[in-house]
């Protein structure tokens, strides 16, 4: 559960009137995710009748899980086994994986029949994903839409 934003009061010293909180949950599967995405309306709802106030929550986006098609997987290995410059190839093909987009994008191909996976090349990172610091090694971009092409031009 990460907390984005929380905007309230308009002093130290004075008591909130307001306030707005944005944040969001994530999961290894559907099942974690669910759980977390209620048991945090269920805190902010105590927290809100504790103090006698009103709360309203309003769900703007959801992040849901999607395990990668095996064979594709297995193809995308192969035909990156020997290509310049990728040291390391790891695969996962069961673990749930990308972020909210792209394993919305993945399962709608999925439930067509289609196949889809998520990717990731291997950059230093300044601090982690959705971190305020998040920076990432360029140099990696070359090598990155390289295999890109070679994934494409061998169906």
């Amino acid at each position: 559960m990460n907390v984005g934003q929380l905007h309230a009061g308009s002093g130290r010293n004075i008591i909130a009137d307001s306030a707005l909180l944005r944040l969001e949950t994530r999961g290894a599967t559907e099942d974690i995710n669910r759980y977390m995405e209620n048991r945090a309306f269920e805190v902010l709802k105590g927290a809100a009748a504790m103090q006698g106030v009103d709360v309203s929550i309003e769900r703007v986006g959801a992040a849901s899980a999607c395990a990668a098609s095996p064979d594709l997987v297995e193809k995308i290995a192969a035909c990156l086994a020997d290509y310049p410059g990728i040291t390391r190839l790891v695969k996962r093909d069961v673990t749930p994986s990308g972020s909210e987009d792209a394993t919305s994008l993945m399962a709608r191909v999925m439930a067509r029949g289609g196949q889809a996976t998520y990717m990731i090349f291997g950059a230093d990172l300044a601090a982690g994903h959705h971190h305020a610091c998040f920076d990432f090694d360029e140099a990696v971009m070359p090598l990155a839409v390289g295999a890109l092409m070679q994934i494409a031009l061998n169906p």
